[in-house]
C-alpha cells in the first residue's frame, strides 16, 4: 500500500499564470493538448498551455515521474457513465491522487488531493459576494498551499 501524501481532508492548491511556462514547457504536452492550444487565440492559448504544463509538472512532482510521462484523462461521469465529461483523473501512472483544474482571465488554479473528489473554480468576475460566502467557504493559506507564480 502506498504512503498517504495528504492528511485526511487536506488538499494542495496551486495558482499560476501564463508567464509560468518557458519555451521548453509545451514539449511536455501531449499532441492532443498541443493541437487544442493551436486552435485557441493568443491569450487563451497561453493560458491553456500554462495550465496544462503546470498540471503535468505538479502531478509529475507528486508521482515521481517526468511531466511528459503523466497522462491526465477522465473517469466515468458519476451521473451517466459518459467518459467525455467525467471528473479529471490521472490515467498513468496508477495513483490515488485526485485533482481539478480551472482557468479564468489568464490565471489557472489546480487542486490536488488523495482518495476524495475535489473541485476548484476560478472566476474572472465573481458572481457572488465574497463577504456573504466567506463564513461558509474559505481558503486559508497553510504549509500545503502553493503559489506557482
Amino acid at each position: 500500500m502506498s504512503q498517504q501524501r495528504f492528511p485526511a481532508g487536506a488538499a494542495d492548491i496551486w495558482l499560476g499564470v501564463p508567464e509560468d511556462v518557458d519555451e521548453r514547457g509545451p514539449a511536455v504536452l501531449s499532441s492532443a493538448e498541443r493541437n487544442r492550444v493551436r486552435l485557441l487565440r493568443d491569450r487563451a492559448a497561453a493560458s491553456c498551455a500554462a495550465a496544462h504544463v503546470g498540471l503535468r509538472r505538479i502531478l509529475g512532482g507528486y508521482l515521481g515521474v517526468e511531466a511528459g510521462e503523466v497522462r491526465p484523462g477522465r473517469t466515468l461521469c458519476p451521473e451517466c457513465a459518459d467518459p467525455a465529461h467525467g471528473p479529471p483523473a490521472v490515467v498513468w501512472p496508477a495513483t490515488r491522487l485526485t485533482f481539478n483544474l480551472s482557468r479564468a482571465d489568464g490565471f489557472w488554479l489546480l487542486g490536488v488531493s488523495e482518495d476524495r473528489p475535489l473541485g476548484v473554480d476560478l472566476e474572472a468576475e465573481p458572481r457572488i459576494d465574497p463577504e456573504l460566502t466567506a463564513p461558509t467557504v474559505t481558503a486559508v493559506a497553510s504549509p500545503n498551499t502553493h503559489d506557482w507564480s
